[in-house]
């Protein structure tokens, strides 16, 4: 039954369903690698975890205002430029995040960041749902019993496999 609803898809569906997996995907990777180096990043700039984990509060209080902004860009100039600009927005930010001279900084860009990251999942389920042919949408509401689980599983399953290997690395979180 679930293979019926996958059939007769376009590759341009396939590529819909896998950017928006892997968008969703990333940034959630992205959130969670900051919780296993908040301890590092405390020592790196001598303060207290507490005062790292600002970044984490922060990062998931900004995804409504992203959710808005984006929704807002998403209605007006179309869902797929608007993915493509949020996806291309959190990876500069994420990639700037390891370059942070401060604790002040960095926690302006997991501010924004968090922005980005809000955009993400509701532009990309509605492009999805958008995408995929109506008897796919409708034997998986909102695709939701199809993408998601296996986006968790994937997105753990990388942070467990990378954690594993940084451990034992001599390596620091920042570039």
């Amino acid at each position: 039954m679930a293979l019926a609803a996958l059939s007769g898809w376009t590759g341009e569906q396939k590529h819909v369903v896998a950017a928006s997996f892997l968008g969703w995907s990333l940034d959630a990777f992205d959130f969670f690698l900051l919780v296993f180096v908040l301890k590092d990043i405390a020592a790196e700039f001598h303060t207290d975890i507490s005062n790292v984990t600002l970044a984490i509060l922060l990062t998931l209080a900004m995804r409504p205002i992203g959710a808005f902004i984006f929704g807002r860009a998403a209605d007006r100039w179309g869902r797929r430029p608007t993915l493509m600009i949020d996806i291309l927005l959190y990876s500069i930010l994420e990639f700037a995040s390891g370059f942070a001279p401060s604790l002040t900084v960095l926690i302006i860009l997991r501010a924004l960041y968090g922005v980005a990251m809000g955009g993400e999942w509701g532009v990309g389920a509605s492009l999805t749902m958008e995408s995929i042919p109506p008897h796919a949408a409708a034997s998986s509401p909102a695709c939701s019993s199809r993408v998601i689980p296996p986006a968790i599983s994937w997105h753990r399953s990388s942070m467990a496999c990378s954690s594993r290997t940084l451990a034992g690395a001599a390596c620091s979180w920042s570039a």
